[in-house]
């Protein structure tokens, strides 16, 4: 790793009054426009302090290079990134999905009361007419995702007993007739052999669309343009639209504003077939970064019905305020004393249980029950993450004392010493999460707790058991910790954490913790890492980590580490690193065919090509180039560094074309349509010298590669506004597609003509 390892975190940092920003709450929101996270700010100003110097120069990919002599920096050079072999069995679409699941699995069992809610949630998703979206607000911690939870749980189940995505059958009949607007090439799309059934919404069960902006989890993303790209990939694959994705990176306002556009008109073409659900929960934790303000359409179909669920935010309250007379708002209310009481109850009913049996009488757990009732009117008792993060305390706390006694009789003075504890929790929200840390370190040790939780807080597809007990044994007071000993402090942080599911290929792996962000751990993280820099340090460690791991493991790297090692590097801002890795063909190749990995490898390059990067010794600039310039030269160089080495393994064997025509996918999306032009034209060049080699099928297979090829030379001709040079590459396709299939059978000719 360029940037180093650190060992151990940061001392814990101020008392209640001194964290008082930390906490994620609608006043903290109100004063960010966008609701971004607050320590972006803390980035810029850290950085304008404090600029970081002396990053290694460029390296060539390649191992022979790779193995040349240090640097002038004295760093030692960067090894290849060895890819997995075996093909990716998740997309990471397809994890966060998974690890929704499981959060809204979790988030019913803790839904306190409030059937209003629900009720309301589900009379907006079974509406044909009436206001839309649907804003679900109130204070943080008050149930919003819980109450959602719920709702799609029992939306979904009522829609399968009836087979229908519309519970108000008779409703449907107003529906205007749209058969005579339905474009005739979707319908052709979707196939006889599909479950969704064209002629309507009524034939087929919902669509639901499903994101939380509050979940860090494998595949889990904040950022609001980037989930809305993964939404539209989803009604692409699930109802066969022909409109292409949109996911331009470039910052022209039309690009931002295209997104939004084809948001509107992929749930248009969907909600032909179905009745269409979007849930944005906890969106005022989103990144609306390179989104217009309008981004949600003001006119959305009949069978579209869209629900925002967010704390109060400048943003939310414009939004509402222009389109008040199209939206519902519905304010999630405290829950009431009897509400309390009974969750009280199913919550520590086993703990109740437990009580009478430790004890000599059996009334005990009555007059435990009681003794707690003062936990029920504390200020913040109504919202229910107050009540849940105190309960899961109680368990906790129980828990220590059944194992003091050693498997004997619960000695009453314990049982009083620990409802006078209980009792004295602070009334607020934020005041608990501090005690439940205090009690924590009390009997863990600072050390301990603060490199669990920021250890899990910052790697993006979770940590194994394993794992994390050799990060921790980095630290010299902890280097005899057992692996047992770690798995108990997981089960006490076991309500803050989730059970992940890793981007392998593999079944779900339940020996996998992901950090859940809930406010303990946003509280916790700042905590232990006051400073942006102190972030960094950890995921700089992480990455040394997974570096040093994988080169001493059999195989190499699995798909999880090696996406997990390259999200560390761009976090970690090793730029010394990530240019070896992006100048590196098979890693731009295995990156580009993901519309969701390529976003680590954009970050990387903006990174590359920022103010932070120092490496000037990369590149042969004269003294009046300006920093801006520095930064294109910059990345320039590595793209030119990635295509020689592609174009070298493209005549050694004509498998790797690919490699050529992936990264020039990659520079088009990425916005440098010369980059994809040269690749492009390299790709068609290597293809023609083998297309002689072999057999009449290799030619073959050669011509229909060739013709993909120029299709794609010609789109980015038309980009760059060469339309007569893209009409005759186009006719070059077109007479090459002939030649194989024939002029009547051709789907590219029949188009043109």
């Amino acid at each position: 790793m360029g940037g180093g390892a650190s060992k151990g975190t940061s001392a814990a940092q101020g008392d209640e009054a001194g964290e008082e920003d930390t906490y994620h709450d609608e006043e903290h929101y109100e004063d960010d426009e966008h609701g971004e996270q607050h320590y972006e700010d803390e980035q810029r100003y850290y950085d304008s302090q404090n600029a970081e110097t002396a990053h290694g120069a460029i390296q060539p990919w390649d191992g022979e290079s790779a193995a040349a002599a240090e640097d002038e920096s004295g760093a030692a050079p960067v090894p290849p990134l060895a890819l997995p072999t075996a093909p990716r069995g998740w997309t990471s679409g397809e994890a966060e999905a998974m690890a929704a699941k499981r959060r809204l699995a979790r988030l019913r069992a803790v839904f306190i009361g409030r059937r209003g809610a629900v009720n309301a949630l589900k009379t907006h998703a079974l509406a044909v007419t009436g206001p839309n979206p649907f804003v679900l607000t109130g204070d943080q911690g008050c149930g919003k995702s819980a109450a959602v939870a719920t709702f799609l749980a029992e939306f979904e189940n009522e829609a399968k007993k009836q087979g229908s995505g519309n519970a108000t059958a008779a409703a449907r009949k107003t529906l205007p007739d749209m058969s005579d607007l339905r474009d005739q090439s979707i319908v052709k799309a979707i196939g006889e052999g599909s479950q969704v059934v064209p002629g309507g919404e009524g034939n087929n069960p919902p669509f639901v669309l499903y994101h939380s902006f509050s979940e860090v989890a494998p595949g889990g993303c904040a950022r609001l343009r980037r989930v809305i790209i993964r939404m539209c990939q989803s009604l692409k694959a699930r109802f066969g639209i022909y409109h292409p994705v949109p996911g331009s990176v470039k910052s022209a306002t039309k690009d931002d504003d295209e997104v939004s556009v084809a948001f509107a008109r992929f749930l248009a073409h969907a909600s032909l077939f179905t009745r269409i659900v979007v849930v944005f929960d906890d969106l005022d934790r989103a990144d609306t970064s390179g989104m217009p303000a309008d981004w949600l359409p003001i006119s959305l179909p009949l069978a579209v019905r869209v629900f925002i669920v967010s704390n109060g935010t400048r943003w939310l309250k414009s939004y509402c305020e222009r389109r008040a007379n199209n939206i519902t708002v519905h304010k999630m209310e405290a829950t009431e004393l009897e509400e309390r009481k009974g969750f009280m109850l199913k919550t520590l009913g086993h703990v109740l249980t437990r009580v009478d049996a430790a004890g000599a009488s059996g009334k005990r757990s009555t007059e435990f029950l009681r003794a707690l009732y003062p936990l029920m009117e504390k200020a913040e008792a109504g919202r229910p993450l107050y009540l849940v993060t105190a309960l899961n305390e109680v368990e906790r706390r129980y828990r220590r004392i059944e194992e003091d006694a050693n498997e004997g009789e619960v000695a009453a003075e314990a049982l009083q010493g620990l409802v006078e504890d209980i009792v004295a929790f602070p009334d607020t929200t934020r005041g608990l999460f501090l005690e439940v840390l205090g009690a924590l370190e009390h009997e863990y040790g600072q050390t301990l707790i603060g490199d669990t939780i920021t250890l899990l807080a910052c790697a993006r597809s979770g940590l194994q058991v394993s794992e994390l007990c050799e990060l921790l044994r980095e630290n010299d007071d902890q280097s005899d910790i057992e692996e047992s000993y770690v798995v108990r402090l997981l089960d006490d942080l076991e309500p803050y954490l989730i059970q992940g599911t890793p981007m392998v290929n593999t079944p779900i792996d339940d020996t996998i913790r992901v950090f859940n962000s809930s406010p303990l751990f946003t509280i916790a993280v700042k905590r232990y890492l006051p400073s942006w820099q102190d972030v960094r340090r950890v995921h700089q460690r992480l990455g040394g980590f997974f570096e040093r791991s994988t080169a001493e493991r059999d195989g190499g790297h699995s798909w999880r580490t090696a996406l997990e090692y390259f999200h560390q590097l761009v976090k970690g801002e090793d730029f010394q690193a990530m240019s070896v890795h992006c100048a590196n063909p098979e890693v731009l190749s295995a990156y580009a065919t993901d519309t969701d990995f390529r976003e680590d490898l954009k970050d990387a390059l903006d990174l590359i090509a920022s103010s932070k990067a120092d490496l000037s010794q990369s590149t042969s600039l004269s003294g009046n180039t300006s920093k801006g310039d520095a930064g294109k030269q910059r990345v320039r160089e590595i793209i030119k560094q990635a295509e020689e080495a592609a174009d070298m393994k493209a005549r050694a064997d004509a498998k790797n074309v690919s490699m050529l025509s992936n990264g020039a996918s990659f520079m088009s999306w990425y916005g440098i349509p010369a980059a994809a032009e040269d690749l492009l034209a390299k790709a068609v060049e290597r293809a023609v010298e083998s297309r002689g080699v072999g057999s009449d099928a290799n030619a073959e297979r050669t011509d229909r590669m060739l013709g993909t090829l120029l299709t794609s030379l010609g789109d980015v001709a038309a980009k760059q506004g060469r339309y007569d040079e893209a009409e005759e590459t186009f006719n070059q396709a077109i007479a090459l597609y002939s030649k194989l299939y024939g002029t009547e059978s051709n789907p590219f000719v029949a188009a043109a003509t």
